[in-house]
């Protein structure tokens, strides 16, 4: 070879265990004063790599395989974490577009009907319509920081919430709060819950660990021009991304906003563009039954 690159990820996006990453041109680094015409282009690719051992100074890793792809339908899922009232109107907007039943989200029955949160009705109509919600816990906690039993009374409460209020069948599926999860918590999804979604940046392929699923979260750095790349895709790339939102506003972000926030002009724009493409968006529920292995 007379020229090299190299695709680069992000270290921190690693889980212990096997690792699925799925990386495109858009992840290749040239060398200086080549151009990618000088590479062979081809479809994105699947990079298997599993993480032995972890520490404060270093990693093993070990190189399983780097795989092409099909070309093939994937998922795009829009999801929401807490329940913040202005989730009810992503929920409005996917629908405005012809996605219904697309929005999922988790949620904390503690915050449910208080101030700034969606209320039961909201949710009950979001089920109606098809829509996931998911186990967000009891009370928000950061899984890892407590107990086995602290983790399973809170993550056991939401689920028993959900099926109370006859909320959807989606109280199985647990999404770690903060992103805060151990060992324990992984034991106690994979004996009592169908899957567990992480906030770790990347996308995913059919194989993706059902316990650490992946997300790409859409914080105020995040550009529209980003998004639809992510769009495109897992639109006939055969791979999954799910969006994570928190809340919303209508101007865009500035030194003083906090870093859970995203722009509806933004939402509106990567929303039509999905539409115009065709895009495969679905909710939580659909991309576990009918995208995961």
């Amino acid at each position: 070879y007379t020229v090299s690159g190299y695709f680069k990820v992000n270290a921190g996006n690693f889980l212990k265990g096997r690792n699925e990453v799925v990386v495109s041109w858009d992840d290749f680094v040239l060398p200086s004063g080549v151009g990618i015409s000088q590479f062979q282009k081809t479809q994105i690719v699947n990079w298997q790599v599993a993480l032995t051992s972890s520490t404060t100074t270093g990693a093993k890793i070990a190189l399983i395989s780097f795989d092409s792809l099909p070309k093939a339908p994937g998922a795009v899922v829009f999801m929401a974490d807490d329940g913040w009232a202005e989730q009810f109107y992503m929920h409005q907007q996917l629908e405005a577009r012809g996605f219904f039943g697309a929005m999922s989200v988790a949620v904390v029955p503690t915050k449910i009907d208080t101030a700034n949160y969606m209320t039961t009705e909201q949710l009950s109509s979001m089920v109606k319509a098809g829509c996931s919600i998911c186990n967000h816990t009891m009370n928000h906690v950061a899984l890892g920081n407590e107990t086995e039993a602290v983790q399973r009374l809170e993550t056991r409460l939401c689920s028993e919430w959900l099926k109370y209020l006859e909320l959807g069948d989606c109280s199985n599926y647990l999404i770690y709060p903060q992103g805060n999860y151990n060992d324990t918590t992984l034991a106690i999804a994979n004996e009592s819950y169908a899957i567990g979604r992480t906030v770790k940046e990347g996308m995913m392929t059919p194989n993706n660990d059902k316990y650490q699923l992946k997300v790409i979260n859409l914080l105020p750095n995040v550009t529209v021009d980003t998004v639809k790349r992510y769009i495109s895709l897992a639109t006939t790339g055969g791979v999954a991304v799910i969006f994570l939102m928190h809340k919303l506003q209508d101007a865009e972000p500035d030194g003083g906003t906090p870093s859970t926030y995203w722009v509806n002009s933004r939402l509106h724009e990567v929303l039509n563009y999905a539409k115009s493409i065709g895009s495969p968006v679905m909710n939580l529920k659909q991309l576990v039954t009918e995208f995961l292995s």
